[in-house]
C-alpha cells in the first residue's frame, strides 16, 4: 500500500529526517500523520497495540508517512498489507555516547519537569557524571551486558530491535538471534536503512528507491542542510576516547646550543631502527632569527612534500602549517636551562672549530681579536660587555646569540623578537601546550627518550634501548666552564623578598576572593582538608541568590570588620571584589586569588549555567527563581558569537551589560571604585596589575596547577603546607569537582573572535601567570631566604 512507515530508531539523526521529510510533503504531494510522534515510547508493544497501529496506517490517505519510535510490526499477521518500511542506524557505540549525554542536557530536562513539575529531581551526581567514568566505575547505567533483558535504565541501547520486532526472542541484548532476525527483516521487509552519518548517500538511495516521497531530495537538501545538520543536535556532549588522528610527517625545529647536534647520531640509528627517513637539508638555507613570509611558504609546502615518516629537522622557529592549508606536521623540540644555554654558546663561539667555519663562510672578513677569545663568561658579565648584556625588550643584539630560547616556540612574528616580553613567552607557552607533542630536555636524557617512545612511538620505539647501547657515541649535556654564582644571579635578577607579599600580613587569617569559574570549587575543598591537618579554621560565605561582587564602602567596611573578627588562623573566602582593609584602619589578611584564561573562563561561565545540575541546585535552594527557557539553554557559545548575540558581544568599556557573566575577571583585583567597572579598559588593568603586586600573595593560576600549588606552599607555609601531598593523593576526586562534562570544543575560530575583545583582560591574566613563574623560580634558587610576617609564615 501507498503507505511509508519509518520505525525510527532513536538517537540517529531521525529529527533530521523527519524535518527534512516535512519540507518535501508539500513538493511530492504526501502528508506527514504527526500522531506517532507523542506516542510514549516503548521497547516492544502487546499485540492489541501493534494490531492498532498497524490499523491505524492502513486507514490514512494514500500518500501518508506515519513515524513511530517503535519496533518493526508484521502487518501480515493482522491481514493487512505491507507499507513502504524505512528506517535509520548509527555507529551503535556513538548512539549510546549520545543518549547518555542526551538524558543530561539542559533543555531536555526543563522540558521534561516544565511537564512534570512533581517529578522527582535526579541528582547532582548524576547529572554530572561522565561517561567515561561511568563505563570504567562499573555503573549498572553502562553495563551492556550480552543476552541481558531487564535494564536498569531506559536507554535504547538494542538499535537491533528496531528491526527484529516484538518477538521475546528480540529482547536479549545483543544475541545472535535477535541480530540474525534483524538482518532478515533489514534484507526481506525494509525499503531502505540509511545512516544520517553518510546523509548524501542515504538521500540518494531514498531518492531512488522511494521517489514517491524523496524525488528531488538530494537538489533540495543543501537548501536546508545548515539547519537539518544541527536538529537536535547536543553540542555538550564531551568527547569520549577519541582516537588521535594518525600524523605521518614529522618536524623537529630544533633551538640552538640545547643538545640538539647529540641527537643527531642516535635519528640516523633510529631511523634505520624504525624504517623511517631522516632529512637534515632543507630548502631554506638561513642563520636568520626569523624566517620571511616567503621563506615559510616555501619551507611548509617542502615539508608538505615529503614522503611519510619522514623526520625532518632544522634550526627554525615554529611556523602555522594551517595558515597555509597545509596538515599539521608532529611538532618535537628541546630546551635548556637558559643562563646554561648561553654560557655553553658564549664558548662554542670561540672553539677553534667554530673559527675554522667562519674563516671558511667569511673568507678575507676580519676576525676576532685574541682578547675576545681568550676573554671569560665571568669577565663578559662583570664588565657590561655588549655581547653580555640581556636586556628585557631589546630587539637589536650586539652579537647574534640567539638568545630567545622562547623565539623558537613563540614563531616568525615581529611580536616575538624582543627579548624576555611576557607576551612572547605566553605565544610561546600556547604554542607548546596546543601545537607540540614533546618538547623535552637532554639534561635529563631518559626522561626525555622515554616521553618520546611513549607519546611518538613510530619514529622513537626503543629510543632508550638504542641509547644504552651506543651512550659513549652519543654525548650528553655537562657543564664543561664554571662560572662564579654571582655572575649567574647577576643573569637571573630574581629577588624572592620583592615577590612575597606574605609578610605585609598584620593577622593570621587569608582572604581567598575568589573569582567565579577558575577552579576555586578544587581551592575550597583543598582548603577545607588543609584546616584539619594545619589546625585552622575554615570559613566561606553562605550561597547567594544574586552574587553581589562590587561592595557600596559601608558594605566592603561591614565585611571587613566581619573578617577581622575571626579567630586566627582562618581562611575566609567569597566571591567579592579586592577590599582595602587598611582603609578601615583594619590589619591587613593575607590575600589569595586565582586566574584563569580570560577567553576559556567566560566559555567555561556559559555552558555552566546551562549545565542541568546547576539550575537543579539554584531551584533547590531557591524555589520561587523560575525555570530558564529551554531555547536559552540549548543555544550554544560558537552560534552565539558568530550571530552577534547580545550575551557573546564583549564591548570595551561597556560598564553594564544585564548578563552578570562575570567576564571582568580584572575587576576581582581592581577594586569596588566605578573605575573598575568597563570592560577590557587600561585604567581598570593596571589597578588591576598594581592591587596584584602591591597587596596579593599568591594569585594562582588555573592551567599551571602544580606551579601554583608549590608556590602556596613556599610563601604562605603556615596554610598550605603538605598541599601537593594532599593533591597528589585525592587527584582523582578533585579534578572533577564542578567538572562540565557538557560543555563541548569550541574552535579556535571563535575563540579568536573573542580574543580580539579581551585584549586588557589577557594582559592582566599573562602578568598574572609571569608573577607565579617567577615565585616558583625564586623560591627554588639555591640558598633562598623568604623574609615574611613570623605569624603569617608560621615561624618557618
Amino acid at each position: 500500500m501507498d503507505r511509508l512507515f519509518f520505525t525510527r530508531c532513536a538517537k540517529v539523526g531521525s529529527e533530521s529526517l523527519l524535518e527534512f521529510m516535512e519540507y518535501l510533503q508539500d513538493i511530492n504531494d504526501f502528508e506527514v500523520d504527526h500522531s506517532g510522534l507523542s506516542k510514549p515510547a516503548k521497547r516492544q508493544l502487546l499485540p492489541k497495540s501493534q494490531a492498532e497501529t498497524a490499523t491505524h496506517i492502513f486507514c490514512q490517505q494514500p500518500g501518508t508517512a506515519y513515524i513511530e519510535h517503535t519496533s518493526w510490526i508484521d502487518f501480515s499477521a493482522y491481514n493487512l498489507p505491507k507499507p513502504i518500511f524505512i528506517n535509520l542506524v548509527r555507529d551503535p557505540v556513538e548512539r549510546m555516547i549520545s543518549w547518555y549525554y542526551y538524558v543530561r542536557n539542559s533543555y531536555r530536562n526543563a522540558i521534561y519537569y516544565r511537564k512534570n513539575p512533581e517529578a522527582p529531581i535526579k541528582s547532582t551526581a548524576w547529572f554530572k557524571k561522565s561517561f567515561n567514568d561511568c563505563v570504567r566505575s562499573g555503573d549498572p547505567e553502562c553495563q551492556y551486558i550480552p543476552l541481558s533483558v531487564k535494564d536498569v535504565v531506559g536507554n535504547f541501547k538494542r538499535q537491533s530491535l528496531f528491526f527484529c520486532g516484538h518477538n521475546e526472542d528480540c529482547l536479549p541484548f545483543d544475541s545472535p538471534l535477535a541480530v540474525q532476525m534483524a538482518k532478515r527483516r533489514v534484507e526481506e521487509e525494509y525499503a531502505v536503512v540509511g545512516t544520517w552519518e553518510e546523509t548524501n548517500i542515504t538521500l540518494t538511495v531514498l531518492e531512488h528507491y522511494i521517489p514517491r516521497y524523496f524525488a528531488r531530495a538530494t537538489t533540495i537538501y543543501p537548501m536546508f542542510e545548515e539547519k537539518l545538520k544541527n536538529r537536535n543536535r547536543n553540542n555538550r556532549k564531551p568527547k569520549v576516547d577519541a582516537d588521535v588522528r594518525a600524523m605521518v610527517r614529522m618536524f623537529f625545529n630544533r633551538p640552538t646550543r640545547v643538545g640538539t647536534e647529540h641527537l643527531i647520531p642516535l635519528f640516523r640509528l633510529l631511523s634505520a631502527h624504525n624504517n623511517v627517513n631522516v632529512v637534515l637539508n632543507g630548502p631554506v638555507q638561513s642563520v636568520s632569527r626569523m624566517r620571511t613570509i616567503k621563506e615559510q611558504e616555501t619551507e611548509i609546502h617542502w615539508v608538505s612534500k615529503l614522503q611519510k615518516d619522514t623526520l625532518y629537522i632544522a634550526h627554525g622557529n615554529w611556523m602555522n602549517f594551517t595558515k597555509y592549508t597545509r596538515d599539521k606536521p608532529i611538532y618535537i623540540s628541546l630546551v635548556r636551562d637558559p643562563v646554561e644555554r648561553m654560557i655553553h654558546n658564549y664558548y662554542a663561539q670561540r672553539t677553534f672549530q667554530k673559527l675554522a667555519i667562519s674563516r671558511s663562510i667569511y673568507a678575507g672578513h676580519a676576525q676576532r681579536s685574541d682578547s675576545w677569545f681568550k676573554q671569560t663568561f665571568n669577565e663578559c658579565v662583570r664588565k657590561g660587555s655588549p655581547e653580555c648584556q640581556y636586556i628585557q625588550y631589546s630587539v637589536v643584539d650586539a652579537v647574534e646569540d640567539f638568545k630567545r630560547q622562547s623565539l623558537f616556540f613563540c614563531g616568525n612574528h615581529e611580536d616575538c623578537l624582543p627579548f624576555n616580553t611576557p607576551h612572547a613567552v605566553q605565544v610561546a607557552k600556547r604554542n607548546v601546550e596546543k601545537e607540540y607533542s614533546v618538547v623535552a630536555t637532554w639534561e635529563q636524557p631518559n626522561i626525555t627518550l622515554t616521553v618520546l617512545e611513549k607519546y611518538v612511538p613510530r619514529y622513537f620505539n626503543h629510543a632508550r634501548q638504542l641509547f644504552n647501547l651506543h651512550k659513549e657515541s652519543i654525548s650528553s649535556l655537562k657543564p664543561r666552564y664554571s662560572v662564579d654564582a654571582d655572575v649567574r644571579a647577576m643573569m637571573s635578577s630574581l629577588n624572592v623578598r620583592d615577590l612575597n607579599n606574605t609578610r605585609k600580613a598584620q593577622m593570621e587569617l587569608v582572604f581567598f576572593n575568589r573569582v567565579p569559574k577558575v577552579g576555586s570549587q578544587t581551592f575550597m575543598e583543598l582548603l577545607r582538608r588543609l584546616s584539619e591537618r594545619n589546625n585552622f579554621q575554615f570559613h566561606r560565605d553562605a550561597v547567594q541568590k544574586v552574587e553581589t561582587i562590587r561592595l557600596a564602602e559601608d558594605q566592603q567596611q561591614e565585611m571587613a570588620e566581619v573578617i577581622s573578627e575571626l579567630p586566627e588562623p582562618s581562611v575566609f573566602i567569597k566571591h567579592v571584589c579586592f577590599t582595602n582593609f587598611t582603609k578601615f584602619s583594619l590589619p591587613t589578611p593575607i590575600y589569595l586569588n586565582v586566574v584563569r584564561d580570560p577567553v576559556e573562563r567566560v566559555i567555561s561561565w556559559f555552558y555552566y549555567v546551562r549545565a542541568p545540575w546547576y539550575f537543579v541546585e539554584r531551584k533547590a535552594a531557591f524555589p520561587d527563581l523560575p525555570l530558564p527557557h529551554p531555547a536559552w539553554l540549548k543555544k550554544d557559545f560558537e552560534t552565539c558569537v558568530l550571530s552577534g548575540d547580545q550575551e557573546c558581544t564583549y564591548t570595551q568599556g561597556v560598564t553594564v551589560e544585564g548578563i552578570g557573566d562575570h567576564r571582568r575577571q580584572s575587576l576581582f583585583f581592581c577594586g569596588h571604585d566605578y573605575e573598575c567597572t568597563p570592560f577590557n579598559t587600561v585604567g581598570a588593568l593596571e589597578r588591576a596589575k598594581f592591587a596584584v603586586e602591591q597587596q596579593y600573595a599568591v594569585v594562582g593560576v588555573l592551567e599551571d596547577f602544580n606551579t601554583t600549588l608549590s608556590v602556596l606552599e613556599k610563601y604562605v607555609p603556615r596554610f598550605f603546607e603538605g598541599v601537593r601531598d594532599i593533591y597528589a593523593n585525592s587527584a582523582e576526586y578533585l579534578t572533577k569537582i564542578n567538572k562540565n562534562n557538557f560543555k563541548p570544543p569550541v574552535s579556535e575560530h571563535v575563540k579568536d573572535i573573542v580574543r580580539r575583545n579581551f585584549t586588557n583582560e589577557i594582559e592582566f591574566y599573562q602578568f598574572c601567570r609571569q608573577r607565579l613563574h617567577k615565585q616558583y623560580l625564586a623560591a627554588h634558587l639555591p640558598q633562598r631566604i623568604i623574609t615574611a610576617h613570623p605569624a603569617a609564615l608560621g615561624g618557618n
